[in-house]
């Protein structure tokens, strides 16, 4: 099995370098970062899940998916094995006001 770190880690440059924010803007342009793909599954799963409060979101990319969870009020650890990712959505972050 061969893991894709370095072609991941090159993506995600591009991303930053194309001032673009998520992996999608590269293979599907015009999807939007709130389009993200798991997003429908999480809209169907999220009412069936009660009270929960804190998310773990392992493989956050640029954090989508992270910052839908967050806007409806869960508290979300991001975490990704690319430092590329974790650069743009540490950025996203801080420019959408999150801090």
């Amino acid at each position: 099995m061969r893991y894709y770190e370095v072609e991941a880690e090159a993506v995600y440059r591009q991303v930053a370098r194309e001032d673009k924010t998520q992996w999608s803007d590269v293979f599907e342009p015009g999807r939007g970062f709130d389009d993200f793909p798991n997003r429908a599954f999480l809209e169907r799963v999220l009412p069936k899940l009660g009270d929960l409060v804190d998310v773990l979101e392992y493989g956050c990319g640029t954090g989508p998916a992270a910052c839908f969870l967050a806007e409806r009020g869960l508290r979300v650890d991001a975490v990704d094995l690319i430092s590329a990712a974790i650069e743009l959505a540490a950025g996203l972050r801080t420019s959408a006001g999150s801090g």
